[in-house]
C-alpha cells in the first residue's frame, strides 16, 4: 500500500512549524516572534505544490528568504522549508535543469543571507 502524497506534506509542514515554534538550543526558553511564525506559515503554504510546479515553488522560497533576510527574520523553520523545496526540482525536472536551478538557488540564498542585519529584529 502506497502512502498518499499529502501525508509527507503534512509531516514536512509540521516539522517546519515545530522548528519555528520550539526554542533554539542555544537560547533560553522564549516565545518566538510573530514574524518568524508568520514566515514559517508562509513557507509551509506552497510546499504541497512542489510536485506540480517545482521551480516556481523553489523561486518563491528564494524570494521569501530574501524578504525575511532584509527584515532580519531568519528562523530554523524557514531554513528547513527552503531545504525541502529543492527535492521537488531534483525529482521532477531533467538532471541538467535541476542542477542549474538548485545551484542558482544556493548562491541566491547565501547572498541574501549575507544581506541580513547582524542583530535580528525581535
Amino acid at each position: 500500500m502506497r502512502v498518499p502524497a499529502w501525508v509527507s506534506d503534512v509531516v514536512s509542514g509540521g516539522v517546519v512549524l515545530d522548528l519555528t515554534i520550539a526554542p533554539s538550543p542555544g537560547e533560553a526558553l522564549s516565545v518566538p516572534s510573530w514574524t518568524s511564525v508568520a514566515s514559517a506559515i508562509i513557507a509551509v503554504a506552497p510546499l504541497p505544490f512542489r510536485r506540480t510546479w517545482p521551480i516556481a515553488v523553489l523561486s518563491l522560497m528564494v524570494v521569501l528568504v530574501g524578504v525575511m533576510a532584509v527584515l532580519g527574520v531568519l528562523s530554523p523553520g524557514l531554513a528547513s522549508a527552503v531545504a525541502i523545496a529543492p527535492h521537488g526540482v531534483a525529482f521532477r525536472v531533467a538532471r541538467r535543469t535541476g542542477l542549474l536551478v538548485v545551484f542558482s538557488m544556493v548562491i541566491a540564498v547565501v547572498l541574501l543571507g549575507l544581506m541580513a542585519p547582524w542583530e535580528p529584529m525581535t
